[in-house]
């Protein structure tokens, strides 16, 4: 019986043993798979979105959620909401799904409105304006507009401010998100210069667009959001269509900053995400541009990250395209295009490329016929793949709108593409917004600054900026 007993536990014993080593060679291979080199050093630079994504998900199992999928992840936040300077007293906190703001439906009451609920659909009355909500998705069908927590309804923050056309200004700094009345939309040529109804087609891609907030000299804090709201609006309202070049993953190693909007439901990434879903309802269509679009010491939007001197083989390369549509994907936010930072790329990063996306942004790397106009590849799977070129290239510095425009004039002689890219930091100076009346925000975009004169050249001309046909 001892010998028996002595076996017993020597065996169990040891599968105590294997079982510990099989864990940790797991935990291992896990951690390998989220991190990817930064110059042959692991870092936790890409990966943390799903790192912390399953921290939320723990902290946050006990809200009994429904009328959402299973997988959006809610966080309670301690953001304040006010109309203009009044305090609005919300019984129930505002909270994030999968980083988006969803605001308390009574907050409609609050503001003196109206709720009926008929069937699964909301009938909501506010600031002298009628819209229904239901819970079907509303950005090209990624969102969620109402969600319940613990049986209190909710509503996504863009569904409710293009319901009910207030105005917000999110200020992260003071966790707080204020609405204002509409204003004024100063574009004197909102009526005088709009598309003719058999406009020829053009293309153009807003650059860069990237959560650099955490770095004071960033471009799209707060302020820059709002502007770059404003111009998408801008856009829209001039019947124009416009590309939108988002980098997921923002890396300033000199500052020590790593900002993945994924990562934590913050307020400045929620205002981030409004504005992405914004430009989307305002005619944009969303594209990766990269991951980080950089590597070393190169800050985002300054490096190459898929080029010959980049230090991922042709696996880890793909492996970032693949994080950069998790982020997406995650955020509910559905991309169209992939775009390889400053055009650079290997032949076998294409042909990846070509996996996870219909439609590539690039010139004549490999592809000779791509150079001036758009091309379209038949893949053996039956899939089209289409490379949109920009033969008019892109707006260099703010002088530089009269050559984009000679250029522009070019291309349409020359039988090219009329399709370029532009910086929208380049028109910020020109863009402002203010209070008026106290309780008022409006708008002024000046008719004289790069974009609005490069939208009046192909108005000129007989072309509007279009989606591209694929």
């Amino acid at each position: 019986m001892r010998k028996t007993a002595m076996f017993l536990f020597f065996v169990n014993f040891m599968m105590v043993i294997i079982f510990g080593a099989y864990v940790m060679i797991s935990a291992q291979e896990y951690e390998s798979e989220l991190l990817l080199k930064n110059d042959g050093k692991s870092t936790d630079v890409i990966g943390k979105a799903d790192i912390e994504i399953t921290e939320e998900k723990k902290e946050k199992e006990e809200p009994k959620v429904t009328h959402i999928a299973s997988d959006l992840v809610i966080k309670e936040s301690n953001a304040k909401i006010k109309l203009a300077n009044d305090d609005i007293k919300l019984d129930n906190k505002i909270i994030f799904g999968s980083g988006r703001i969803y605001l308390p439906m009574e907050i409609v009451e609050k503001l003196g409105g109206k709720i009926d609920k008929v069937g699964e659909k909301y009938d909501l009355s506010v600031n002298n304006k009628k819209f229904s909500v239901n819970y079907e998705g509303n950005v090209k069908d990624r969102i969620e507009k109402v969600i319940y927590v613990n049986e209190i309804p909710y509503i996504v923050i863009n569904e409710f401010i293009k319901g009910s056309d207030f105005v917000p200004y999110i200020d992260s700094a003071a966790d707080t998100v204020t609405l204002y009345y509409k204003g004024g939309k100063n574009y004197s040529k909102d009526n005088t210069m709009q598309p003719v109804d058999n406009s020829m087609k053009a293309y153009i891609r807003l650059e860069d667009i990237m959560p650099d907030g955490d770095n004071p000299d960033g471009d799209y804090d707060d302020e820059g959001l709002e502007k770059l709201r404003v111009m998408a609006d801008y856009l829209n309202t001039r019947g124009q269509e416009f590309y939108i070049a988002w980098i997921p993953v923002y890396v300033n190693p000199q500052l020590n900053i790593t900002h993945d909007v994924s990562a934590l439901s913050t307020l400045y990434n929620a205002d981030f995400i409004y504005t992405l879903d914004f430009m989307v309802d305002s005619g944009g269509h969303l594209g990766i541009h990269g991951l980080t679009h950089q590597y070393g010491n190169y800050v985002s939007a300054d490096g190459y990250e898929f080029d010959y001197n980049c230090p991922w083989n042709t696996e880890e390369k793909e492996q970032r395209m693949v994080q950069a549509t998790k982020i997406a994907n995650y955020l509910r936010l559905k991309y169209e295009f992939f775009e390889f930072p400053h055009y650079g790329a290997l032949y076998d990063d294409f042909i990846n490329a070509e996996k996870y996306f219909d439609m590539i942004y690039e010139n004549n790397q490999y592809y000779y016929e791509i150079a001036n106009n758009i091309y379209t590849i038949d893949k053996e799977d039956g899939r089209k793949i289409t490379y949109v070129p920009t033969p008019a290239d892109y707006v260099h510095t703010e002088y530089d709108s009269t050559e984009m425009i000679n250029r522009l004039t070019e291309c349409r002689d020359t039988g090219k593409e009329l399709s370029l890219f532009f910086h929208p930091r380049l028109d910020f100076e020109y863009i402002s917004g203010g209070v008026v009346e106290g309780n008022k925000r409006d708008y002024h975009y000046s008719d004289y600054v790069i974009l609005p004169r490069i939208v009046d050249r192909i108005t000129e001309m007989g072309y509007k900026f279009s989606e591209v046909e694929k």
